[in-house]
């Protein structure tokens, strides 16, 4: 009886891992994407606004 009681909180500490294994397998590359999608926004935004030689922009 002992050995299925610890054979159980084995196969559940398994179970919480690969949980966590998943999500993170899911949040990392989101993060990754949201990070690249940032770098180029904000370069994108910065030679709009920075390149700009209108007549209103005296730098």
């Amino acid at each position: 009886m002992e050995n299925i009681k610890v054979e159980l909180v084995k196969e559940r500490l398994k179970m919480k891992k690969i949980k966590l294994f998943g999500s993170m397998e899911l949040i990392l590359p989101l993060i990754l994407v949201v990070l690249i999608s940032s770098f180029f926004m904000k370069r994108a935004l910065d030679s709009f606004l920075f390149d700009d030689q209108s007549p209103f922009c005296d730098y």
